[in-house]
């Protein structure tokens, strides 16, 4: 059975900072003007409000919510 969110859990998720959240995870970016670029995936940009682009997967979207549903395939 799915995990029911509050809308207040739910908005909490989604202003967590995806750079922060990643770095914690053990990821390493270089900054770039207002972005950030992923060492390894030099394709992955991230921007100070959270938005971010994979290019090379054609992948985007606007907060960690996004990218952990549409990169790690969570629900």
């Amino acid at each position: 059975m799915p995990k029911i969110f509050t809308q207040q859990q739910y908005q909490q998720a989604k202003s967590v900072s995806l750079i922060g959240y990643l770095q914690s995870q053990g990821q390493h970016f270089k900054k770039e003007g207002s972005r950030y670029r992923h060492k390894e995936h030099d394709s992955l940009l991230i921007n100070e409000n959270n938005k971010w682009f994979w290019n090379s997967r054609n992948l985007y979207g606007n907060n960690a919510i996004s990218y952990l549903r549409l990169v790690h395939k969570m629900t």
